[in-house]
């Protein structure tokens, strides 16, 4: 995380809200915090009701936005 930080690299994180292998309260929020108190580009999707494999979406645009704002150098 501090790599991340440090070098300001934009994360998205995509979580199942039922994850029992790396539930977010006991990893996620550590980064969340961090990006937050250093004010950095940090999005989260949260899928309800979803475990450890919340792969993907629906409607991937989230994603693809918040890569290509990204880029750009937004």
């Amino acid at each position: 995380m501090p790599v991340l930080a440090e070098h300001k690299i934009p994360v998205i994180m995509l979580y199942g809200e039922e994850d029992d292998v790396v539930p977010y309260p006991e990893n996620g929020i550590f980064l969340e915090k961090l990006y937050r108190k250093k004010q950095l580009p940090l999005q989260e999707i949260r899928k309800p009701g979803c475990g450890h494999h919340p792969h993907g979406l629906t409607d991937p645009a989230p994603i693809v936005n918040f890569i290509l704002k990204h880029i750009a150098g937004e």
